[in-house]
């Protein structure tokens, strides 16, 4: 069948992000190619596709999972098959998994399906579409995370570990920009979207004062979270977001469709939609574990009187004092500037664990 209407891929279409892809793309009236591996899930996206202006031969499923060869060479035939041409991909890491293992502690078993998920069969589908893409000068949109470049986020109760994962992410990310950079003379642009936490649909008027009709990813709960757990790090994850709210799959939707639509002289980008999330953190994990002697006032103070013992050795010199000086100014001005934009955002939770924590690193800090 072929029609000037565009054909777009999209996997791990039967929940959270791929499903809100599928229904926006459905919107903008793109002919489908789902896949998923729950059977009943993904022909109820269908249906909700159909609502939106589609016929049944618009829409082709395909039920498998990604890690297997079949439903790989499946998605694309099917596409063929049915369309007679492909021009979007969204990338096969809707369908992606987390696991909560260290360095230490994570099989090779779960080590291999981890990165058989977000990076193998990514690879894989992307080597089976790219000469259909061609044809139509189509684009690629990967699903990647912060994770890819904020390892040091995770350091926490909520992730204590999720080493490997991270590193799948990074994968991603490079696979993404070097992808752009090979695929540009074949008039195919590859780009990624990166997001961190969404939130789940708990009473949202109250964790989130946003919209109750949302549908949300489940990936922290399939991994380890439980209901509890997740509704409390939701509700303290809004602090972490620069928009004082945690994200939605529609959003991420959002940013997937412009990057394989409108973004059309952009390619190689990874492109953040995270609510200022990576920036907020980055800077306050890298200050909070920036443990350093010559970041204490005690030490510095004492240096004044003694040069011998300067925070940069024997041979410090007034430039050392004045970067010194500098350092501990730049610290302890911005622990103030997220006290009082936490009082800010949320001025109901003046007693919170994040502000009582605030406080006393100040003072532990200044008495030191």
């Amino acid at each position: 069948m072929t029609s000037t209407k565009a054909v777009a891929i999209i996997t791990g279409a039967s929940s959270g992000i791929g499903k809100a892809t599928a229904l926006l793309f459905a919107k903008n009236g793109y002919r489908l190619s789902l896949s998923g591996r729950n059977e009943v899930n993904l022909k109820q996206v269908a249906d909700e596709c159909i609502k939106f202006g589609l016929t049944n031969e618009q829409i082709v499923t395909t039920i498998g999972d990604v890690c297997e060869e079949k439903t790989l060479t499946s998605i694309v035939g099917h596409s063929i098959e049915r369309f007679g041409q492909i021009d979007v991909l969204v990338s096969v890491n809707c369908a992606g998994i987390i696991d909560r293992g260290g360095a230490e502690d994570t099989s090779i078993s779960v080590f291999d399906k981890l990165m058989d998920v977000n990076v193998r069969s990514l690879m894989r589908l992307t080597q089976l579409t790219i000469p259909h893409l061609e044809k139509t000068k189509g684009s690629i949109v990967n699903v990647s995370s912060i994770s890819g470049i904020c390892a040091v986020i995770f350091l926490s109760k909520e992730f204590p570990a999720v080493t490997y994962y991270c590193m799948s992410k990074a994968a991603v990310d490079k696979f993404t920009q070097c992808l752009a950079q090979e695929l540009a003379p074949k008039g195919i642009r590859v780009n990624a979207v990166k997001f961190f936490a969404l939130n789940r649909p708990y009473d949202l008027k109250i964790y989130l004062n946003y919209s109750p009709a949302l549908i949300v990813t489940a990936l922290h709960m399939r991994a380890y979270m439980s209901e509890e757990e997740y509704k409390d790090f939701c509700e303290r994850g809004k602090a972490g977001h620069a928009l004082g709210r945690c994200g939605t799959v529609e959003e991420v939707a959002i940013g997937i469709l412009y990057l394989a639509r409108d973004a059309t002289f952009t390619t190689g980008e990874l492109h953040k939609i995270d609510g200022g999330k990576e920036n907020f953190n980055l800077i306050f994990s890298l200050l909070f574990n920036f443990e350093l002697n010559y970041l204490s006032i005690s030490t510095f103070l004492s240096s004044l009187s003694v040069l011998n013992k300067s925070p940069f050795g024997r041979n410090s010199t007034s430039n050392d004092y004045f970067m010194s000086a500098f350092l501990i100014f730049i610290r302890y001005a911005f622990l103030l500037f997220l006290t009082l934009r936490f009082i800010a955002l949320n001025p109901e939770h003046e007693s919170s664990p994040f502000l009582i924590f605030l406080h006393i690193r100040l003072l532990k800090s200044i008495k030191r």
